[in-house]
This record gives structure tokens, sequence and C-alpha cells, in this order.
């Protein structure tokens, strides 16, 4: 599920529709369905953009699976406050010119999901499909053999506008579904200070022992809140140089809270919901005196987690506080080197985070990927099965009925 980054009027065509739904989304849609939704503003009485969300498509265009699909987008929508009206797109990969007479992909699935959307009251404004060679609107019944030209809607100005007034890039799918090349600084840096940040989990037997230390799950937080905004350090720059060491020396920290079970969860949740829940967090945490979990040098895989209870229904999604989207990535920027950087046999906590962030945000995709890549580290990891099993139902976080 995503908020819209901005909030535009429903365009009067497919073609302004489909340059918009980049931006709206935040991302780059691929295999994908992703439903548009829209209200009526009660000042001007015309209908704006209420957020977006988006599903995988299935492997197979089996009725099975499509009548899997059909029955989770209606049911996610039946829990949204507010939405009156609803354009779903398919993103595929399927070309026009593999089907029969050229028709669109995937039209097989449209009469059923329009019945069953004006089923549940809301108003199909339009639906679209994306292919690798084309693009259509199932509503068009004029569509040309093959689609229309991609270019139309690449090239519409309407989609420059909304991206110009993105505070973000667009994010790629298949990019952040994988680590980046390790960063040499980082590595070093890990290597040389990582055991030694561990050190105070290791004496400490519960939370409160760290509370008020540079290892505090808050300090580590505020930290990548605090230098989010700061730059890579440049050839023969002082300062610049001085912002990048502070910033490598957080990275420790950070990586070090990852490793650890309940730190590493106070830290996400600092991070999605700011300092006011992560502080009733820790306080019932400090009440029921939680031990924490062991951790062991670098030099040897750690110890198996236990469930964290007091953390497990927060990482669950089962609050309906909104996470802060922003505040997510800039955690996600800092966490995808470390985990880069990390050896495999502590990558697997700091992975875990990265899935819950992207399963927090609405990429169940791109979380079920690092889940994946993280299993093969240690399939019993605490937070990767509790990730793990939200995913593989098909769970979204109780936020996102909250658009």
């Amino acid at each position: 599920m995503n908020t819209s980054a901005h909030t535009v009027l429903r365009p009067s065509s497919s073609q302004q529709f489909l340059a918009l739904v980049p931006a709206l989304c935040g991302f780059l849609p691929k295999n994908s369905i992703v439903v548009v939704m829209f209200a009526t503003d009660p000042h001007t009485r015309r209908q704006r953009s209420r957020g977006t969300f988006r599903v995988d498509l299935p492997k197979t265009h089996t009725p099975r699976e499509c009548a899997n699909l059909i029955d989770g987008l209606t049911t996610l929508l039946r829990r949204l406050d507010n939405v009156e009206a609803v354009a779903p797109v398919i993103y595929t990969d399927h070309r026009f010119a593999d089907q029969p007479q050229s028709s669109i992909p995937w039209r097989g699935l449209w009469p059923s999901l329009q019945s069953r959307l004006r089923g549940i009251g809301l108003i199909v404004t339009d639906m679209c499909c994306v292919a690798a060679d084309g693009w259509a609107s199932y509503l068009d019944d004029d569509v040309p053999p093959g689609g229309r030209p991609l270019s139309d809607i690449d090239h519409d100005p309407l989609r420059f506008e909304a991206q110009m007034t993105l505070n973000e890039p667009l994010t790629d799918l298949d990019e952040v579904a994988t680590l980046p090349a390790p960063d040499p600084d980082l590595v070093t840096r890990l290597e040389s200070d990582l055991d030694q940040a561990l050190q105070p989990y290791q004496s400490a037997r519960t939370i409160s022992d760290v509370l008020g230390t540079p290892n505090d799950p808050t300090s580590v937080a505020e930290s990548v809140e605090s230098a989010a905004a700061l730059a890579h350090s440049n050839a023969g720059d002082v300062a610049d140089d001085a912002k990048r060491q502070r910033r490598l020396s957080d990275d420790v920290l950070l990586a070090a809270a990852m490793q650890v079970g309940i730190v590493r969860e106070l830290v996400l949740i600092h991070a999605a919901f700011g300092s006011q829940l992560s502080r009733l967090v820790i306080e019932c945490a400090v009440g029921l005196q939680l031990p924490l979990p062991p951790v062991s040098a670098t030099s040897t895989p750690l110890e198996r987690e236990s469930p964290v209870r007091v953390c497990a229904p927060i990482i669950r999604g089962e609050v309906v506080v909104v996470p802060q989207r922003e505040h997510l990535h800039k955690l996600i920027d800092r966490l995808r080197p470390i985990c880069a950087a990390l050896p495999p046999e502590l990558r697997c906590g700091p992975q875990a985070a990265l899935a819950w962030l992207y399963w927090a945000l609405g990429l169940t995709s791109v979380a079920w990927a690092h889940i994946g890549q993280a299993r093969e580290l240690d399939p019993d990891h605490h937070l990767l099965t509790l990730i793990a099993q939200q995913c593989e139902r098909g769970a979204l976080p109780s936020w996102a009925a909250k658009p």
C-alpha cells in the first residue's frame, strides 16, 4: 500500500492517467496490478487520488489464480474508508504481439474484476494495461492491433511534471530487491569496529542496561534521521570527509543494533512511528525486564533468537498508526549498504529488517526477495520468520487501510 507521492485530480484521459501512475506509486511497477483510488474532495467536489496499492500478478493466467487475485483486491478495498472510485492498471512483461489477434494481455481478468469492484459499490473509472510492447485501456473499443505506443505515456508532459514534484527518485523494484556492491570503506570499518560495538549488548542483561548509551535503540534510530542529509565526501574536502567518517561510525552502531532482537525491532518501530510509540514499547520492555537475546563475536555465527513478545504485534502490522514513509526510506538507504558490507553470518538480522521495511511500505514482492536471500543465511531467524509468515499469507499491515 502506498500513499500518493502527491495528490492529483483524476485525469480525463487514459494516457494522462498512465503518465501519472509511477509518480503516484513512488516506484516503477513491474508484473503487478496497481490500484489507484479516488474520492471526492469535499471543497471542490472533484475526484482526487487517495493513494495506491499494488499486488503481484499471478505467475500463470489460470482461472483459479485470477479468482484469488480478485478476491484479494476486493477484500482489501472493502476495508478502506472514503474511497469512491478505483482505476486498476496491469503492468506486465507479456506482449500484445503474443496474444490472439494482438489483443490486450490479461483481457480475461477484466470482466470479472470490473463486476466484483462494482459489486462492492466502487466506481471503476478506468482499467488499463501497460505491456512490454504497448498499452491500452480495457474500456477503449478502438484499440489498434498491437496496442498504443509506449512513447505516448513516456513522453506525456504530465509524466515529467509529476516526477519533478517528487521528493525522492522513483524506486526500481528489481534494483532494490538485490543488495548493492559493498562499499570498501564500510567493509573495513565494520571489520575493525563491529566487535567493540557489540560488546555493550553482550554484557547487558536487559534493555535497561543500554538505555542512555550510544547503543540505545532510540539513539541509533535518531542517528539515521540526523545523518540522512549528509552526502558522501568529495576528494580533498575536509568537512565532507569528517561527515563521512561520522556516518561510518554510526553505520557500525546500526549494524550492531541489527544483531540484537529487541534492539533491532525498537529501531524499526522508532523509524516507522516516531518516539512516542517507541518510548511506550521501551517502557513496557523495561517493566517486563525482558532479557536481551545473546550475541557473539563477529568471528562466529550469532545465536538463534527467541520471539520478543512486546514488539511482535507492532511488527506484524497490528496497529493503525500510519508509518512515516520518508523515515522508512531513510533507514532503507542506510541498511542496504550495511547488509552488503557485512559477512554472511551477520547479514540476516539487517536483511530481515530490510524485508520488514519494504513490507511496511507495501512492496511485498521486494520484501519477499530479501526474505529469500536471508533465509539462505538463517532460516530460523525470529524477525525473518515473523515477516515471512505475513508475506506467505498475503497479509498487509493494518495501516494499509489508511490511504
